[in-house]
């Protein structure tokens, strides 16, 4: 999955070059509403985007990830999905073909309940992200772009009233995505 999500970062990378390289595009005006996607580790996203200034934008959207795992070797895989909401915010350190900007998010994901009675078990997880990315417009209302940075994940548990938790640091996490400008 890693390998893949590097490959499409690498691809989203060449084409922006070549776009950058043939043609470029004004930054966009302040109160211009979008939407994006993206194909991130640990989950995608899509959702509204809105630039609140020439150099901040502000995003919302709706994370989903679908994961199959076998429990033991052998035997047919499981699978869940995790829907969750992620906040974002942009800031933009300059404008040009390729625009570098550095971005904090803040998500929430909550996990589907496992079992039933005494053995239920419920788990959520709050995730704060830092990147920085590199967003270029390929024609006037829809852009590319590519990230790396670092996350922090607090994730919790509770089985029969016990709650534990985790925390863990990921670095160098990547995403790609698009963006499509209402202007």
């Amino acid at each position: 999955m890693r390998k893949s999500i590097k490959k499409l970062f690498q691809a989203s990378l060449l084409a922006v070059v070549f776009f950058v390289a043939t043609q470029s595009y004004a930054q966009l005006p302040v109160n211009t509403l979008g939407i994006s996607a993206s194909f991130a580790s640990p989950s995608n996203m899509a959702g509204i985007i809105y630039t609140i200034s020439n150099n901040m934008e502000f995003g919302v959207g709706i994370l989903f990830n679908n994961e199959s795992y076998s429990v033991e070797t052998g035997t047919a895989a499981e699978s869940r999905t995790t829907i969750g909401i992620g906040l974002h915010g942009s800031y933009y350190l300059s404008h040009g073909d390729v625009s570098p900007y550095l971005q904090l998010g803040l998500n929430y994901t909550g996990y589907p309940k496992e079992g039933s009675g005494p053995s239920e078990k419920t788990s959520n997880a709050i995730d704060i992200n830092f990147a920085f990315g590199g967003h270029a417009f390929v024609v006037k209302s829809f852009a590319v772009w590519g990230q790396i940075g670092l996350g922090y994940s607090m994730y919790s548990e509770t089985q029969n009233s016990n709650t534990q938790g985790r925390n863990n640091l990921y670095l160098f996490t990547s995403a790609v995505g698009a963006s499509f400008y209402f202007n």
